[in-house]
């Protein structure tokens, strides 16, 4: 029929005991204190030769883990000596993403956009990189390390959480927010603190900042926004000019 399938809880006195689930408990896939997953470099190993070109840099996402990473030129990265590819084929793949890292700018639209308002996705701010000067072209950012981030000034917001910024150019509104001391920090995309803003809010009210070129050039930034001392969201905010 084309009806899409919905899902529909039962009340738990319908639940048959033979199930199990009644006494089930399910446990939490998240642990207190998880392991750090590193990537070793070995001496000769293709993480190690050729190698990166720049790093470690560092990002931070939603789950509470801090990523660490390096650039690598893009027919470097060790994926590549995976396939057995020849010389040639990695010069070839070289130039072509050379030619999209070039032509495919941010104001250029390459898929059609939705026909519906359906969201199917979040995309965490933290996984937005830039490259280090130099490396802007044929240069990507490959992962080493995922660990528990423990600095609160870095901890990204939950997938769902409300909207709490507006932002017209160098104009950011905090809005509808909680009263209280407000500390903003931005920080680069390669995860540097390049400002720090602090603020008061009363009585559920709203707050406005005015970020001149002269303390953040242009540029996309991650803005961590902590009230009283903790985290209260995180978004990326884009200078134009």
């Amino acid at each position: 029929t084309g009806t899409p399938t919905k899902w529909v809880p039962v009340n738990e006195n319908l639940v048959p005991k033979k199930t199990g689930l009644l006494d089930y408990v399910f446990k939490s896939g998240r642990e207190e204190n998880p392991s750090p997953y590193i990537q070793p470099f070995q001496k000769d190993s293709a993480w190690a030769i050729p190698g990166p070109k720049a790093g470690p840099f560092y990002a931070y996402l939603g789950d509470g883990s801090k990523l660490t990473y390096y650039w690598f030129r893009f027919a470097d990265q060790p994926s590549m000596y995976c396939y057995g590819i020849t010389k040639q084929e990695q010069m070839v793949m070289q130039e072509r993403i050379e030619k999209i890292h070039k032509n495919w700018t941010l104001n250029k639209e390459y898929l059609p956009k939705p026909t519906t308002n359906l969201k199917v996705a979040d995309l965490d701010p933290g996984l937005i990189v830039s490259p280090p000067a130099g490396l802007e072209v044929g240069y990507v950012p490959i992962v080493v390390q995922q660990e528990l981030n423990k600095d609160p000034a870095f901890i990204s917001p939950k997938p769902k959480q409300k909207r709490h910024l507006l932002q017209k150019n160098r104009e950011i509104q905090i809005e509808n927010s909680e009263s209280g001391d407000y500390s903003i920090y931005f920080h680069s995309i390669d995860g540097k603190l390049r400002l720090v803003e602090r603020i008061n809010i009363h009585n559920r009210g709203s707050a406005t900042l005015i970020i001149k070129s002269e303390k953040l050039p242009k540029g996309i930034y991650r803005m961590n926004v902590l009230r009283n001392d903790k985290s209260f969201f995180t978004e990326l905010v884009y200078f134009q000019n």
